[in-house]
């Protein structure tokens, strides 16, 4: 559901909300009232919460399938297919750690590119606090490699 969609349905039911508040005083009965009522109360709060949901999941939550996806085009020589996909997501984070290791290797596998390879690995190396010990470990002997074939 689209943000303009929700913000109306928030204000019908704020609306909604109103009107069987006014029923109720006016309504000898008020069960159409208090079915309102409780309609609008129950739905409210999920309208109001759901475009936000979205809005807190992290980058990398998002688009954890299009680096699975990546990560599949390189282990198959798509250089070319996976090297769009990771332009997109560092576009979107450009200090996505998984990403920028994973650009390395298609940089280095695929093109043939040591220097831009090692850029990318030592932008990992300087955001040592967003990275995973383990990811942190294989970006430094990436570049360690790297390193020894650039000098040869």
């Amino acid at each position: 559901m689209n943000k303009p969609m929700i913000s109306l349905l928030r204000s019908v039911f704020c609306l909604l909300i109103l009107f069987g508040l006014l029923i109720s005083s006016l309504m000898p009965t008020m069960l159409i009232a208090l079915a309102v009522i409780g309609i609008a109360a129950w739905l409210l709060p999920r309208l109001w919460t759901a475009d936000r949901i979205q809005a807190d999941w992290r980058i990398q939550d998002q688009f954890a399938g299009d680096i699975k996806r990546a990560m599949r085009l390189r282990v198959e020589k798509e250089f070319d297919q996976a090297n769009a996909i990771l332009n997109s997501l560092l576009k979107r984070d450009p200090e996505w750690p998984e990403a920028l290791f994973l650009k390395a290797q298609v940089m280095w596998e695929g093109f043939g590119n040591v220097g831009s390879a090692k850029s990318y690995l030592e932008k990992i190396m300087r955001m040592q606090e967003r990275n995973n010990k383990e990811l942190l470990g294989m970006a430094n002997s990436l570049y360690q490699e790297l390193s020894e074939i650039e000098k040869t």
